[in-house]
C-alpha cells in the first residue's frame, strides 16, 4: 500500500501577522495549521492534500511578503503520512454556534432536541464551523427569517451556511464555488443533512448563475473577492432582502462597507470575533 504524501508550507512571522497568514492558508485549501510560539514571532505550518494547492498558496504568500516589503522564506515541503488520517479526529469536536446550531463530525454524532444539528465531514472545503468567520455568519443567519425563501451561498465551501439556511426553513438553496472539490463536498454534506430538500450546487463564479434575485446571499469569502464582486453580489438581492458578509479582518471593515454602500447596501448589524468581522447588510429602503 502506497503511503500518503502531504505537503506543507512553514513560515515564521511577527505575531501580529498571523491572522492574515492563516486566512491565506485556508483560502488555498489548507487542511490544518500547526502553530508554535517563538517569543514575539510565531511559526505557522500549513498542510495541504495536493502539491498544486501548496504551490499556489506559496506564490500568494510570496506576493504578499514582497508587497509589504517583508523578507520571509517560503518553501513547499513534503512529508509521508505519519498516521494523520485519523489522528486529527480529536481536534474536530462538536461545536455549538449561536442559539440554533451544533456542528459535528460523523465520528462524534450529536443528538440534540434544542439545536439544529449539522454533520460536516472535514475535508478540503472550508467550513467546519471552527473558524470565526463561519461562526459569525451562522450567528447572523439565525437572526433573519429565511422561511420559504431562496438563498444563495456564494463561495459555499463545505455548504455549511446553505445547509444551515435550509434547516432554518429556506425553501431552496443555491450554492456556488470555484472549486469543484468543494462543490462535491457540499453536495455530499447536503445529502447527509437535508435528504431530498431542494438544493443546487454549481461550480463556477457569479457569472455561472442565472439572472435571478435571491432573498438572502451568504458570502463568506475574503477581502479581495468581496471588493471585486461587491456590485455583482448586490445585484442578486431583492429589495427586501439581505446580504451576510464575512472573511475579512477588522482592519478591512471601512473598505468593505464602503464598497457595498456604493451599491445600495448598508450595514444593519456588524459583529466581531477576535480579529475577524462579519456584517449583515440590507438595501437602504428596508
Amino acid at each position: 500500500m502506497t503511503e500518503k504524501t502531504w505537503f506543507y508550507i512553514c513560515v515564521t512571522i511577527p505575531d501580529s501577522c498571523s491572522e492574515i497568514i492563516v486566512s491565506i492558508f485556508y483560502d488555498y485549501h489548507c487542511l490544518g495549521i500547526e502553530e508554535s510560539d517563538q517569543g514575539g514571532n510565531v511559526t505557522l505550518k500549513g498542510f495541504f492534500d495536493s502539491s498544486d494547492d501548496a504551490d499556489v498558496c506559496s506564490q500568494a504568500l510570496k506576493n504578499l511578503f514582497y508587497n509589504i516589503d517583508m523578507v520571509v522564506p517560503v518553501h513547499v515541503e513534503s512529508i509521508l503520512d505519519p498516521g494523520w488520517n485519523t489522528s486529527w479526529h480529536p481536534y474536530f469536536r462538536p461545536v455549538e454556534i449561536g442559539n440554533s446550531f451544533v456542528i459535528f463530525p460523523p465520528w462524534d454524532p450529536v443528538s440534540s432536541t434544542r439545536r439544529l444539528g449539522i454533520e460536516i465531514n472535514p475535508g478540503q472545503a472550508f467550513g467546519t464551523g471552527h473558524h470565526e468567520t463561519t461562526t459569525l455568519c451562522l450567528e447572523l443567519l439565525e437572526t433573519v427569517d429565511v422561511s420559504d425563501r431562496i438563498i444563495l451561498d456564494a463561495g459555499c465551501g463545505s455548504g455549511v451556511l446553505g445547509i444551515a439556511a435550509s434547516l432554518l426553513g429556506a425553501k431552496q438553496i443555491v450554492g456556488l464555488d470555484l472549486d469543484p472539490v468543494a462543490v462535491q463536498e457540499a453536495v455530499t454534506n447536503a445529502r447527509t443533512n437535508l435528504g431530498d430538500r431542494r438544493t443546487t450546487w454549481i461550480t463556477g463564479d457569479l457569472n455561472a448563475l442565472r439572472a435571478q434575485r435571491y432573498y438572502g446571499v451568504l458570502a463568506n469569502l475574503n477581502r479581495p473577492t468581496l471588493l471585486k464582486n461587491a456590485a455583482a453580489l448586490s445585484r442578486f438581492i431583492v429589495p427586501e432582502g439581505f446580504l451576510i458578509l464575512s472573511g475579512f479582518l477588522n482592519a478591512d471593515i471601512k473598505d468593505i462597507l464602503a464598497a457595498f454602500r456604493k451599491n445600495g447596501l448598508f450595514e444593519s448589524v456588524l459583529v466581531h470575533d477576535g480579529e475577524w468581522s462579519a456584517a449583515l447588510l440590507r438595501p437602504e429602503s428596508v
